[in-house]
């Protein structure tokens, strides 16, 4: 799997608690609220990053559209953070179903991906042994035309539910 320039991955995490936004999202809006942020190895920590909604643009590679995902409730990590972790329980939480089982590994059985619906599908990639969503940062014109696909509630995130 060959990645473009412009191109960013999210990763399905299910050691993350809350969505992690980096490169190839844009903020479209921020709370006023922060949280500190930690990962599993020493000196992990990043302190007071906002929450806020971000898009980023899904290319289907089938039907030939772009959808304009949208996490609400996320935490944004910058620019710089080359890769973004999408929590499957949040996006759970909102009504998708969340998969990220390789469809070999279940013998065809897996969706391997969120299913919005009965027709629609956001597929996952393997990079490696993680599951990953190919997406870009979208254009104004994106952002303007295109569907948006809402992945987590705009009510605040309570990771403890």
């Amino acid at each position: 799997m060959s990645y473009q320039e412009n191109e960013a991955i999210s990763i399905d995490d299910s050691g993350a608690d809350t969505t992690c936004l980096g490169y190839g999202w844009i903020v479209m809006d921020m709370t006023e609220r922060v949280c500190n942020v930690s990962g599993f190895g020493a000196n992990m920590e990043l302190k007071e990053r906002p929450i806020v909604s971000a898009a980023t643009a899904y290319d289907h590679p089938y039907d030939g559209n772009t959808y304009i995902l949208q996490v609400n409730e996320g935490i944004w990590l910058g620019e710089d953070q080359k890769h973004s972790l999408l929590c499957p329980n949040q996006i759970r939480d909102h009504g998708y179903e969340c998969d990220s089982i390789p469809r070999f590994k279940s013998k065809g059985k897996s969706i391997h991906g969120i299913k919005i619906s009965e027709d629609l599908t956001l597929h996952y990639e393997l990079k490696g042994k993680q599951s990953v969503l190919r997406t870009r940062k979208p254009t104004r014109a994106e952002l303007r035309n295109c569907e948006i696909i809402e992945l987590t509630s705009a009510e605040p995130w309570d990771v403890a539910q």
